[in-house]
């Protein structure tokens, strides 16, 4: 396990075919500007914040979720917070927090990984 208490991963995984692969990478950063430029719905803000509710709880149905979780809390903050703590905050995210995390992880040009066996171009506007 590598944890660190300063830095996190974002990403966002998709799959298609090459033929397609242009259009996906077009659409999801139409989406990112989109998000930037309009900000979140609030039918959006609660669905994701069902869908990080769901991934937290499911995530500590099984031991490994379970310590994943919470030993990197121990280690680096030395308390541990309840599932009622941690469904709390989720719970209370703002269209504000959502916005300032956004716009600090979009802030730089992204980084992408392309797996294919046969890519001849890859047009990145963003």
């Amino acid at each position: 396990m590598v944890a660190f208490p300063d830095i996190g991963c974002f990403y966002i995984e998709s799959s298609t075919g090459e033929d397609k692969l242009q259009e996906a990478i077009s659409e999801i950063f139409k989406e990112i500007s989109n998000l930037l430029a309009h900000g979140i719905s609030n039918d959006e803000l609660e669905k994701t914040k069902k869908i990080s509710l769901f991934s937290f709880l499911s995530g500590i149905e099984e031991i490994g979720g379970y310590t994943d979780s919470f030993v990197t809390q121990w280690l680096f903050k030395g308390k541990i917070k309840g599932v009622e703590e941690r469904v709390q905050e989720i719970k209370s995210v703002t269209k504000e927090d959502l916005m300032e995390t956004a716009e600090y992880i979009f802030s730089d040009k992204p980084k992408i990984n392309v797996l294919v066996k046969n890519l001849d171009s890859l047009k990145i506007d963003f």
